[in-house]
This record gives C-alpha cells, sequence and structure tokens, in this order.
C-alpha cells in the first residue's frame, strides 16, 4: 500500500512507517527533505494559472486602446507642456525685458521672439539655436545664455521695442551739463546725456555703463 504525504490522526499511519512521521500542521506529514503536500503544490498551482489569466486579460485590454485615443492622450500632454513652456517664457523675458524700458505694445512682439528661441528644461527656460538641438551660449562663451543676456541683445537688435533713451532735448543740453549723470539720480537714460552721442561724447561713462548695466548701455547705443 502507498504511503501518504500527510495523515489527520497518527492511528490512521501504518504501523511500520509510523517512524517516518512527524507531527505537523495538525495531522502526521512523512518527513522527508524537499516533499510537498500535494494540496499546496495544488493550491500554488491554481494561484499561478489565475495570474497568468489576469495578466494576458490585461495585455489583451492594452491592446484593445484605439491608436487614435493614444494619440490623443499624446497631443494632450504635448498641449500642456507647451502651454506651461509659454507662461514660463513669457512672464520671465516680460519681467527682464520691463525692467529694461520694454514698451508695453511691444510685449507681444517680443514674447514671440522668445519662444522661437527658449524650452523649458527642468523648469528653467533655455536658449537653443535655430536647429532647436543646440544650446546658446552666453557672452562667456561658455554657460547657456540668460534671459537677461538675450534681452540686451534685442535692446540692441530691435531697439524700437523700447523705450526711447535720449530724452528730450538730450543733445541741445549737453553743453550746459558737462559729461556726468544728475546728481544723486540712477542713469535710466531718459532725460539725461547719451555718452555714446557725438554731442556728447564720454568714454568713461561708456566703460562705466558698460560694468554697471550693460542693457542700459546697450540701449543708449542704440538711441546714439
Amino acid at each position: 500500500m502507498a504511503l501518504k504525504f500527510k495523515y489527520k490522526a497518527k492511528e490512521e499511519v501504518p504501523a511500520e512507517a509510523q517512524a517516518l512521521y512527524i507531527e505537523r500542521e495538525g495531522g502526521f506529514v512523512l518527513d522527508v527533505e524537499g516533499a510537498v503536500d500535494k494540496a499546496r503544490v495544488d493550491e500554488v498551482r491554481a494561484t499561478n494559472t489565475a495570474l497568468t489569466s489576469q495578466l494576458a486579460e490585461q495585455k489583451r485590454r492594452f491592446e484593445g486602446i484605439e491608436s487614435e485615443q493614444v494619440k490623443a492622450i499624446a497631443a494632450e500632454r504635448d498641449g500642456l507642456n507647451a502651454r506651461l513652456t509659454a507662461i514660463q517664457v513669457d512672464q520671465g523675458v516680460t519681467t527682464v525685458a520691463t525692467k529694461k524700458g520694454l514698451r508695453p505694445t511691444a510685449i507681444p512682439d517680443i514674447t514671440a521672439r522668445a519662444r522661437t528661441v527658449f524650452k523649458l528644461v527642468e523648469g528653467v527656460p533655455r536658449a537653443y539655436e535655430a536647429d532647436g538641438q543646440t544650446v546658446r551660449v552666453g557672452r562667456d562663451g561658455i554657460t547657456p545664455m540668460s534671459l537677461d543676456e538675450w534681452v540686451d541683445q534685442q535692446v540692441a537688435d530691435a531697439p524700437h521695442l523700447f523705450e526711447s533713451n535720449s530724452g528730450g532735448g538730450a543733445g541741445g543740453a549737453a553743453g550746459s551739463s558737462g559729461s556726468h549723470w544728475g546728481a544723486g539720480s540712477h542713469p535710466t537714460g531718459r532725460g539725461t546725456k547719451n555718452p555714446f552721442r557725438k554731442e556728447t561724447w564720454n568714454l568713461t561713462e561708456q566703460m562705466r555703463l558698460q560694468k554697471t548695466d550693460p542693457g542700459l548701455a546697450a540701449r543708449l547705443r542704440a538711441s546714439a
């Protein structure tokens, strides 16, 4: 008679084989290394079968998604990224350019220009060349161009986007005021002598402005 792996009671174990059984898990099991109860094997097999079936069902459902739905989701994601980029770039360039005298009516123009150059990288606007892949470097020739540097470039390249810096009668008043900026005032470029104009040329002021306020220097040079 074949031996069973497990008996419920000791009395059920054949007398000649009782030495081979130990009491465990509410019964008497055969004390053999590597032996597993058939019921446990069946349970594991059933579980594996169920999991395999679930995975197959998930795969079937995924494959059943229409390509149009996938495209719609991707398009929505790209649209949100584009909106976020526009907001970040628009706000950043407008803030910087306003400090440098940007005309309120020129905001749409300068933001449109900025969107062709800047992309959002880890939440920060980064300038790229026309190919959209090469990072545009700043004045030091190493680090990426900052918003400030880009706006300074616009001051020189598109001075019509910024307020006039020469002020009314700046050239005519040059002779009476010498070559200095107004006492106690910051050189805003309005109502002051332009050191880049022929009538009020002042190399010392030019060099000082290049160091202290490159943006203003660019505007004054452009309006000279």
